[in-house]
């Protein structure tokens, strides 16, 4: 982690946050790409989500992979993060894993933000959707409010009608677009911190990708 005032810098020297591993070897295997989404409180606390999988020497077995929550006292000072283990037990959406699932509908990209009440929401996407959970404590517990699907079903299980975003992108020149995929979800939010648009990334059904921004009508 590196930071800074302003864009341009200067930047403070980097720091290691998480080492890769869940675990305190320094041998230990990796856990994957975090994914890392988090805020920073008034107080300088800080609370998040990341995702991996607590893999064993010589893994090549399925990769289980759940959301898992991460908390700082002090943003800036890396002794100060929980990130706890990349276990299934610690999986903070369980109720959307089935007997036979490995992986949360194949949630991934959350963005995170807290509205003027102080809750924390999190955006994701979910297969070719989008889920929404919020936090009342500060990332210690989340409340699902997307659609329930089943990672081992896949994309026929999506409930849209719970979906960050519609299935069909209507512009304002009558055209539409269904589009393969959207990921990367991120919200733009206004000076009174509410959400005024959504970005994501779409794909057509190629590896081409192009940024919709998607204004909202939130008001919190």
């Amino acid at each position: 982690m590196s930071y800074a005032d302003h864009p341009r810098g200067p930047y403070s020297k980097p720091v290691m946050v998480y080492s890769g591993a869940d675990q305190p070897s320094n041998s230990a295997p990796s856990t994957g790409d975090t994914n890392l989404a988090a805020v920073i409180f008034e107080d300088g606390s800080l609370t998040g989500m990341w995702r991996g999988d607590r893999k064993v020497a010589k893994h090549y077995g399925p990769v289980y992979q759940y959301q898992f929550r991460v908390s700082a006292s002090n943003w800036k000072d890396p002794t100060t993060y929980v990130w706890g283990h990349a276990l299934k037990p610690y999986n903070i959406f369980p109720q959307l894993v089935g007997p036979n699932d490995t992986t949360n509908c194949g949630i991934e990209d959350p963005t995170l933000w807290v509205d003027k009440a102080g809750i924390v929401h999190a955006v994701v996407h979910n297969w070719k959707a989008g889920g929404h959970a919020v936090s009342a404590d500060r990332g210690k517990t989340w409340q699902w409010y997307g659609g329930n699907c089943s990672s081992a079903t896949g994309p026929s299980s999506l409930d849209w009608t719970r979906s960050v975003w519609p299935p069909t992108i209507n512009f304002t020149d009558q055209t539409s677009l269904y589009p393969h995929r959207r990921e990367r979800p991120h919200l733009v939010i206004g000076n009174d911190g509410a959400v005024v648009a959504l970005t994501t990334a779409v794909q057509l059904g190629n590896d081409h990708t192009f940024t919709l921004v998607q204004e909202t009508h939130s008001s919190s």
